[in-house]
C-alpha cells in the first residue's frame, strides 16, 4: 500500500484478515481493506514501518442475533459484523469506539483476545493490558447498552501480584459461574469463583511453553 499520505512508505506491506462465513444457503467474505482503516491501528503500530499489522484479528464469536463479534488485537477494538451485509454495526474499544466505558478505571481494554457473548447478555475478554501503564492483564465482562451505547464493567479478576502476558489468553465463563483465564505468556492458567477467589491455579514452569487458550471441557470432570 502506499502510505505516503500517512508519513509512511510508497510500497508498505499491510497485513489483513479475511473472514468467511457460511449458512444455509448463504455465504458470506470479508475483509479488513474494505472495512477497516490503517490508521486504526493501536498505539504501537508504527504507520512508517516496512511491515505492519494494524488489525491482527484473533477471535470470533456469532452473537445472539446471528452476526459476527470479531477480535481485532493491534487496533484495540471488538467489531460487530452484519452477517449479511458486512457492515459494521458497531465497534467496542479502539480509535472509533461507538461506546463509552462505565464504572473501568482504565477506561477499556489493550490488546485483548477471545471475545465471547454470554448466556446473560454480557460479553467477556482476555484484556492483555499491553497499553495500560503499567501493563497488567486481566479478565473482564461488561453489560453492552447497544441504544445507549455505553459498555459497563460488571466483573473483572486482577491477580495479586499482577501478571502480564504481553500475548495470547483467553477467559472461559463455566456453567457454574467460575471463570478459567488463561495468561498464555504469563504461563498460569488460574479459576476463580464470581468473586474472585482461586479454585485452582496451575504454573507452567518450562521456558518460553505458552498456552495460547485454555477450555474446561465438562464432560472431562
Amino acid at each position: 500500500m502506499d502510505l505516503t499520505a500517512l508519513g509512511g512508505l510508497s510500497n508498505a506491506s499491510v497485513r489483513g484478515l479475511v473472514v468467511e462465513y457460511q449458512r444455509d444457503n448463504f455465504s458470506l467474505l470479508w475483509n479488513t481493506f474494505e472495512h477497516l482503516d490503517v490508521t486504526e491501528g493501536a498505539a504501537d503500530v508504527d504507520l512508517h514501518a516496512a511491515d505492519l499489522n494494524p488489525w491482527h484479528g484473533n477471535a470470533i464469536d456469532i452473537d445472539h442475533d446471528g452476526h459476527l463479534l470479531v477480535s481485532f488485537r493491534n487496533s484495540d477494538q471488538i467489531v460487530k459484523v452484519n452477517a449479511q451485509t458486512g457492515e459494521i454495526i458497531w465497534r467496542l474499544g479502539g480509535k472509533k469506539s461507538s461506546f463509552a466505558f462505565v464504572n473501568d478505571h482504565l477506561n477499556g481494554f489493550s490488546h485483548q483476545h477471545g471475545i465471547r457473548r454470554l448466556p446473560n447478555g454480557n460479553v467477556i475478554l482476555f484484556d492483555n493490558g499491553n497499553l495500560h501503564s503499567p501493563p497488567a492483564s486481566r479478565a473482564v465482562e461488561y453489560h453492552l447498552d447497544e441504544s445507549a451505547k455505553t459498555a459497563t464493567l460488571v466483573w473483572e479478576y486482577r491477580h495479586e501480584p499482577p501478571l502480564y502476558s504481553f500475548a495470547l489468553g483467553f477467559a472461559q465463563r463455566l456453567s457454574n459461574g467460575n471463570t478459567l483465564i488463561c495468561f498464555g505468556a504469563a504461563q498460569r492458567i488460574i479459576e476463580v469463583d464470581p468473586a474472585g477467589m482461586k479454585v485452582w491455579d496451575v504454573k507452567i514452569e518450562e521456558p518460553n511453553r505458552f498456552v495460547y487458550r485454555a477450555f474446561r471441557i465438562d464432560s472431562l470432570y
